[in-house]
């Protein structure tokens, strides 16, 4: 029967990643992860809910192998998608981040804008005001 430290070991083997850099995405200590790969510590509840997260697996996988992939869980892609760009974000220089930080903001409130426009007390949207 397959360990904790056996899956988990698995698991940062399949997605091409060391000890190091799971603590990075989960801010939990390397040495906490070095203790639990060697098997001398067990993962606390909210550590093991990161490796979860960060893994896109139950925390049922990580304690007993069975429910990989949470199966109504309507966030677990999104959780993935947002842990990578995390990891991509991490990567940049600071201009680069400054760049993606105003892209987010502006992408975010476009349906703010969108909405606004909608519910103006005229009716007239900035779009028939030009077209006109």
């Amino acid at each position: 029967m397959e360990s904790i430290t056996e899956r988990l070991s698995n698991l940062i083997a399949a997605k091409g990643i060391r000890g190091v850099d799971l603590a990075k995405a989960t801010s939990v200590n390397t040495s906490t992860i070095s203790r639990i790969l060697k098997g001398t510590q067990m993962p606390t509840a909210d550590t093991l809910y990161k490796f979860a997260q960060f893994f896109d697996v139950t925390m049922e996988f990580l304690l007993t192998g069975e429910n990989a992939i949470p199966k109504k869980c309507v966030n677990a892609n999104s959780v993935s998608e947002e842990a990578k760009l995390i990891s991509y974000y991490r990567k940049m220089d600071i201009t680069d981040q400054e760049d993606i930080m105003l892209i987010a903001e502006m992408k975010a409130n476009k349906g703010k804008r969108i909405n606004n426009a909608k519910s103006s007390p005229s009716g007239n949207d900035d779009m028939s005001s030009e077209t006109a």
